[in-house]
């Protein structure tokens, strides 16, 4: 992705607090600057989602990398 996108017709989950609805994100740098119903594109990328969901990261800042070398021993 680049620096800018707008995310078209997805459905956005959020957990806290808990829901789902269908809308676009406009991202920049990394961070999420509007979301809304049918954005208007601008000089970003346009990716369309479809529909498709789109959620959070779920990142585990806590890894031990031995244990992903020694799954099934």
């Amino acid at each position: 992705m680049s620096d800018a996108a707008l995310i078209c017709d997805a459905h956005l989950v959020e957990f806290d607090p808990p829901s789902v609805e269908r809308g676009d994100l406009r991202v920049r740098d990394g961070k999420i600057v509007e979301r809304g119903e049918e954005l208007l594109p601008g000089d970003e990328e346009v990716i369309d989602f479809g529909g498709d969901v789109l959620l959070p990261g779920l990142v585990n800042a806590h890894m031990h990398l031995y244990s992903s070398l020694a799954a099934g021993m």
